[in-house]
C-alpha cells in the first residue's frame, strides 16, 4: 500500500473527525432516492452472501461502547439500562440488520426501507433532544462522525481482519459488495457521502478502517477508562447468550486479543465452560469457516436460534431479570435523560 494512499486516507479521516459538529442525519441526503453511485447488483450480491456467512459481528457492537460518544446516547435514553433491556435492544438490532439484507432499501413497501426509516427516525429524535442545548460549532451527539464510526462497528473488523474472523474465502468482488452495502445503508440512515466510511475505493475503505482502529479505537480500548461501557459490553454478551449460547465476553476478547493487539491476560478463561467455548471459536474461525457449506450450516443454525429468541423474547427477558436483578447501567455522563417515543423492530408495521 502506497504512502500516497495512506496520506489521502488520513486526510479523509481527519475530515470525518471534523464532522463531529454536524448532525448525524444530513439534510443533503434523500433516503427515498437511490444516489447516482448506487450499484443494485453489488447490493444484492451482499444480501446473497448474508445467506451463507455470519456477517453480523459482535466485536464492533461491543467495543464501540468503550467510547463515551458511543455509550452516552444509550445511557441517556434509558433503553439499555439493564441486561433485560440490552437483550431487547440488541435482539432488535439483529432483526433490523436482517431486514436490511433481505430487500430493496429504496422500495417504500419493503421491510428494508421501513426498518431504515424507523432507525433513522430514532436517531433523529435522540440527536435533536441531546443537542437541544449544544451550541453551533460544538461537538454534537449522534454526529456525522458518530455515524461513520457506527458503520465501522459493523464492517470495520471484517475489513481489517478478514482471515481471523472467518472471511478467508472472500474474493475482491465479495468485499466490494459488502463495502457497497454498508455505504448504501449509511446513506439511507442519513450519512453524507463525504463522511461515509465506505465511500472511497475498496482499498481506501480497508485503509480507513485500519487507521480508525489503530489510531482511534485501540488506544481507548487499551486505556479502559470507560468502566460503564466495558460493563455494558460484558452485559451485551450475557444477554446475547440467550440467543446463541456460545457468546461469552472473555472468550471473544481472548480469541481476538492477539490480532487486535490487546493484552490476552485481561481476558482469563474462568472455567471449563469458557475453555470449551474458546476451543469452539478457534475451530469455527480457524477451520470451519474455510468451507462454504460449513458457513451455510452455521448461518442457518444462527437463524433458527434468532427466530427462537424472537418467539420466546418475553420469557428470555424474564429469565435475565431473575438471573441479574442488581445490574444497572446508570447515566453518569449526560446532565439530562432523553425521554422519547421509543419504538423497536417488534412494533414495525
Amino acid at each position: 500500500m502506497s504512502d500516497e494512499l495512506k496520506q489521502r486516507v488520513k486526510e479523509r479521516r481527519e475530515a470525518i473527525r471534523a464532522a463531529r459538529t454536524l448532525p448525524g442525519i444530513s439534510d443533503d441526503v434523500d433516503p427515498d432516492t437511490p444516489p447516482s453511485w448506487y450499484e443494485p447488483e453489488a447490493f444484492r450480491h451482499a444480501q446473497k452472501l448474508f445467506e451463507t456467512y455470519a456477517i453480523i459481528q459482535l466485536y464492533g457492537l461491543n467495543l464501540v461502547l468503550y467510547h463515551t460518544s458511543g455509550l452516552t446516547p444509550l445511557l441517556a435514553t434509558g433503553n439499555s439500562s439493564n441486561i433485560p433491556k440490552l437483550f431487547t435492544r440488541y435482539l432488535s438490532t439483529m432483526l433490523h440488520v436482517n431486514n436490511w439484507f433481505e430487500s430493496d432499501p429504496f422500495d417504500k413497501t419493503s421491510k428494508c426501507y421501513r426498518s431504515l426509516k424507523m432507525v433513522r427516525g430514532l436517531h433523529r429524535q435522540v440527536g435533536q433532544k441531546m443537542n437541544k442545548h449544544v451550541q453551533d460549532g460544538d461537538m454534537k451527539w449522534i454526529s456525522q462522525y458518530g455515524m461513520a464510526h457506527a458503520q465501522f462497528s459493523f464492517v470495520g473488523f471484517m475489513a481489517i481482519f478478514p482471515k481471523e474472523l472467518g472471511f478467508s474465502s472472500f474474493k475482491a468482488k465479495d468485499f466490494h459488495a459488502l463495502f457497497h452495502f454498508w455505504r448504501v445503508i449509511g446513506y439511507c440512515l442519513g450519512t453524507d457521502d463525504k463522511y461515509n466510511l465506505c465511500s472511497g475505493s475498496d482499498e481506501e475503505t480497508i485503509e480507513l478502517c485500519r487507521q480508525i482502529y489503530f489510531d482511534e479505537w485501540l488506544p481507548v480500548i487499551r486505556e479502559g477508562t470507560e468502566k460503564t461501557g466495558i460493563a455494558m459490553s460484558e452485559g451485551i454478551c450475557v444477554a446475547m447468550a440467550k440467543v446463541s449460547p456460545n457468546v461469552n465476553y472473555n472468550v471473544l476478547m481472548r480469541y481476538a486479543s492477539p490480532f487486535m493487539h490487546l493484552d490476552v491476560n485481561n481476558y482469563p478463561l474462568k472455567n471449563i465452560g469458557e475453555r470449551f467455548h474458546y476451543f469452539m471459536i478457534c475451530t469455527l474461525y480457524g477451520v470451519i469457516s474455510k468451507f462454504k457449506f460449513s458457513n451455510w450450516i452455521v448461518t442457518k443454525v444462527g437463524a433458527i436460534r434468532l427466530r427462537r429468541a424472537v418467539r420466546l423474547k418475553q420469557q428470555l427477558r424474564d429469565e435475565l431479570a431473575r438471573e441479574h436483578p442488581n445490574i444497572e447501567y446508570k447515566n453518569n455522563h449526560c446532565p439530562f435523560d432523553v425521554s422519547f417515543d421509543y419504538v423497536d423492530v417488534f412494533q414495525m408495521k
